[in-house]
């Protein structure tokens, strides 16, 4: 057990994810989970190595114990100069469920990066933002789910940068401007 202290302001909720840590999330459906399978899959990404599933299902039943579901596996790898997200290819089956899908990769406590492959191939920069409030870097873009689809992510900033932003700067930045202003 330890003890952590962290500056966050009121109007934000702190999350706490181990290095490596893969959150797959989707739009919310209201009060429960669209029945029908989404277009879209939300991964937020803490850098470092690890893996998770996402799992599909009608969002209505126990597809997990019929067999009626999909799980997507999902890793990630870090190196000195880039993060490589790894998704899929899906498996099971489900009505329903599309060959391709939307991705949308949030790698969280990031700079600027310098671009991102898919599969080897450059992506548009357009695919590609940062987002300064919450310091992640948003990549979206579509593949198969039939096949796994590598997301390199080429990195420009330093280890000292790095470890900077996983240490909770993006909340004592906005507790100074808070005071500021």
């Amino acid at each position: 057990p330890a003890t952590i202290t962290i500056q966050t302001p009121l109007d934000e909720i702190p999350i706490f994810a181990r290095e490596g840590a893969i959150i797959p999330t989707q739009e919310s459906g209201g009060d429960r989970i669209a029945s029908v399978a989404p277009a879209e899959l939300r991964l937020d990404i803490f850098p470092g190595d690890g893996s998770a599933r996402a799992y599909f299902d009608d969002g209505d039943g126990r597809g997990y114990k019929t067999g009626d579901c999909v799980w997507i596996p999902v890793s990630q790898k870090r190196t000195a100069d880039s993060i490589e997200v790894s998704i899929g290819p899906a498996d099971g089956a489900m009505k329903g469920f599309a060959e391709s899908m939307a991705y949308e990769i949030r790698i969280r406590e990031a700079a600027p990066v310098d671009g991102v492959d898919l599969d080897g191939k450059p992506l548009a920069a357009s695919t590609i933002r940062y987002d300064a409030e919450t310091l992640a870097v948003v990549i979206r873009a579509s593949h198969s789910t039939k096949n796994t689809g590598t997301f390199r992510v080429r990195m420009k900033a330093d280890t000292a940068t790095t470890e900077l932003l996983s240490a909770g700067f993006r909340g004592r930045v906005r507790a100074l401007r808070d005071a500021v202003d």
